[in-house]
């Protein structure tokens, strides 16, 4: 069963900075970001509850050879998975908690 992802404008967002510090450091490592992104929404979008829950219902995953992590929450019922943030690992975790509210 597929899952529909929906990203909420913050995470485009956090990915849109993250692409930009990447691609300013090296443009390989930029595209190889955005193939380990795509790479772990095709997996939760296929097995979003082998996810570990994190927080009140929130799911996390960490990108391969990357520092970051998506949170997401499945919506079982209407097949949904709302990703709305995606950090650095050393972040604040409170920074993607007040994106909840």
């Amino acid at each position: 069963m597929i899952f529909k992802v929906k990203l909420l404008p913050a995470s485009k967002e956090d990915i849109d900075e993250i692409f930009s510090w990447y691609e300013k450091q090296n443009k390989i490592a930029a595209k190889k970001f955005l193939i380990g992104l795509r790479s772990k929404l095709k997996y939760i979008q296929k097995h979003p509850l082998h996810c570990q829950v994190v927080y009140k219902g929130i799911r996390t995953i960490l990108i391969d050879k990357f520092p970051h992590k998506i949170y997401f929450l499945v919506e079982e019922d209407t097949r949904l998975i709302i990703v709305f943030s995606v950090t650095h690992t050393s972040r604040d975790p409170e920074i993607w908690k007040k994106r909840l509210k």
